[in-house]
């Protein structure tokens, strides 16, 4: 059997896409989603003031941005959201095609919020990319500015006086539009243009920069030909990626805490974990770190030296990263074994049904851990602002006689009330059996009857389980 067949969480995309079908769907799409269940990414400050700017690095070809709307318009109402992404452009012609992603699907549509930086060409690693980034996406948010329009070469001289700005403006936070207009020698009415496309604007007497709420990075580079090497390959890009991000991010979103993160979703035999980071204490903590930074980025210096030094980290700390990393080692090993075994010895009808029995529950349970609920969501919206979903109810439905999960009658009886409820409608089902065991299953009702593509001379357990999502049992 393939390692892909034993994977537990391999039915979840297919569940998801038969019961909600969202837009965009990848595997990347549930891995974001089970993140952002799993853990409170959206600050409490975008509740209060119903405005919120993302970032993605790298982000091609964009399943986190369309999984983070799905997210959104499902358990937040009224959010006025604007992102920005960056990745390597895949229409710059120097770029190699080895690099890039060649699925475009989700950019063309969206290409006015993809930044390609100060050269165009995406690359992340170039230090005047990265600010460029980082200015194009503190500058979303304002009124009138919806968009991110990328000018290079020819906007060049723009980018100067943005960064010229930006360089006073951090020298003195209280210092006048007129006193930086006479310092540099421009007309005061092109600051105020230019400080709101620095990401900046004046409230009382103090410059605030605009606010980044949530930063993703995705970044990898293909380790085909050195598999052996991949952390070293990869790390110069994850550099960058963090240092891109902090200086993005807005006081108060990052890093009071920092979770090494292996969603169910992700495969089991591979090394992937994310850094879920909350409680971020703000730029001034970092700013005098830039210029040390600044030296290392886009290169592979900073592997042969720290940051900081070792005395300045504290022994248990270091310990908690040693500990993670045996963690994710040993769980890793386990599953690699698994496989090896698999593969010498012939797998027997009750093992594979096992296996398939697994996926099944793994995938029903990802449905209801995470409450994944279908969107009616308008695909040329450049801000994907979705039709309000219908609020969900709960109904009980007891059966009292006697039940058998391979009796075809009681599904059919169960698909005959299901065709009578209506869209977005929660049922719970108390299905008692002969052996004294309450079973409670819920089914989802995300269509309405007349698009139900079963009839009830074709109801078995294997298809109706996209409906079916049995959640416990309880003895009497």
């Amino acid at each position: 059997m393939h390692t892909r067949r034993r994977n537990p969480a391999g039915e979840v995309g297919w569940k998801v896409k038969c019961v909600i079908n969202p837009e965009f769907l990848t595997q990347a799409w549930t891995k974001f989603y089970e993140c952002a269940c799993t853990y409170n990414i959206i600050p409490n400050q975008v509740l209060v003031d119903k405005k919120m700017v993302s970032l993605h690095l790298c982000e091609a070809p964009g399943a986190f941005i369309a999984s983070l709307n799905h997210f959104l318009q499902s358990n937040f109402q009224g959010i006025e959201w604007h992102w920005a992404a960056s990745t390597l452009n895949p229409y710059y012609e120097g770029n190699s095609l080895a690099n890039m992603i060649s699925d475009d699907r989700f950019m063309f549509h969206t290409l006015d919020h993809w930044v390609f930086g100060a050269d165009n060409t995406g690359n992340l690693m170039n230090w005047d990319n990265s600010q460029a980034i980082i200015q194009q996406a503190k500058s979303l948010g304002k009124s009138n500015n919806f968009g991110v329009k990328n000018e290079p070469r020819s906007g060049q001289p723009v980018m100067n006086k943005i960064n010229a700005i930006l360089e006073k403006v951090e020298q003195d936070r209280h210092i006048t539009s007129y006193h930086i207009a006479e310092e540099l020698g421009i007309d005061h009415k092109i600051i105020l243009i230019h400080s709101l496309k620095a990401g900046c604007t004046k409230k009382l007497d103090t410059w605030v920069p605009h606010k980044v709420m949530l930063v993703t990075a995705d970044g990898s580079i293909d380790c085909l030909e050195r598999p052996d090497a991949q952390e070293e390959i990869t790390s110069p890009l994850h550099y960058c990626e963090i240092v891109t991000g902090l200086q993005a991010l807005s006081e108060g979103n990052l890093f009071n805490e920092v979770h090494i993160y292996k969603p169910a979703t992700s495969r089991q035999g591979n090394s992937e974990v994310y850094a879920v980071c909350l409680g971020f204490h703000g730029y001034d903590h970092l700013k005098s770190y830039i210029p040390i930074l600044k030296t290392a980025y886009g290169t592979e210096l900073y592997s042969n030296k720290a940051i900081f030094p070792k005395e300045c980290i504290p022994e248990d700390f270091l310990q908690q990263v040693v500990n993670c990393a045996n963690y994710f080692c040993e769980k890793q090993c386990e599953v690699i074994n698994r496989n090896l075994a698999a593969y010498f010895h012939t797998a027997d009808k009750y093992s594979i049904n096992k296996i398939k029995r697994l996926r099944l529950m793994v995938s029903s349970e990802f449905i209801v851990r995470c409450v994944i609920l279908r969107n009616k969501h308008v695909p040329s919206s450049p801000n994907f602002n979705c039709v309000k979903y219908k609020t969900m109810s709960v109904l009980e439905f007891d059966y009292s006689e006697p039940y058998d999960v391979y009796e075809k009658r009681y599904f059919v009886k169960l698909y005959n009330h299901l065709t009578e409820m209506e869209e977005g409608r929660l049922v719970k089902y108390h299905i008692h059996t002969e052996d004294g065991c309450e079973v409670v299953a819920y089914a989802v009702v995300f269509y309405p009857a007349s698009e139900l593509r079963w009839s009830t001379s074709s109801i078995n357990p294997t298809s109706l389980h996209a409906y079916l999502i049995p959640s416990q049992k309880a003895v009497n």
